[in-house]
């Protein structure tokens, strides 16, 4: 039997991004402060509430260059956690035959992990969270004969 494995995959920061008219570049926005989360009442609802407020960025002409690093520190991506669990038993019929099960279950606890949001400030949705990044709960069972 073994043990239930957890994994957290690594946190990918969001970048922030604004296109430019010529030659359709990326370039950094122009900022004026680190406070890019949105406000809220400590609650978070991904089809209503947006994670990065657009208001952090002020207007910014086409001849500016953006100051904005290129990973925010105080903004982090929701951490991607996983348990997965594996299960088997092996059981000898006869001398000839024997008969494995096995039972797999994937993300057992069923968490919820929200993708990035909208990170191109041009774009209406900016700051939204648009899917998720994980799947569902899923379970599989085995059942193998050996002769």
């Amino acid at each position: 039997m073994r043990r239930p494995q957890q994994s957290a995959r690594a946190v990918t920061d969001p970048q922030i991004l604004r296109t430019r008219p010529i030659f359709n570049a990326n370039n950094r926005p122009y900022i004026t402060t680190y406070d890019w989360r949105a406000q809220g009442d400590g609650s978070f609802d991904p089809a209503t509430d947006r994670f990065l407020s657009a208001a952090a960025f002020p207007a910014q002409p086409n001849s500016l260059l953006g100051n904005a690093t290129r990973f925010n520190p105080k903004v982090r991506a929701f951490p991607n956690l996983s348990e997965n669990v594996s299960l088997g038993k092996t059981f000898d019929l006869t001398e000839r035959f024997r008969l494995d099960f096995r039972v797999e279950a994937f993300n057992l606890l069923n968490r919820v992990v929200f993708s990035s949001p909208t990170t191109n400030l041009n774009s209406n949705s900016f700051g939204a969270i648009t899917s998720q990044a994980n799947s569902p709960r899923q379970m599989q069972l085995g059942l193998k004969l050996y002769w």
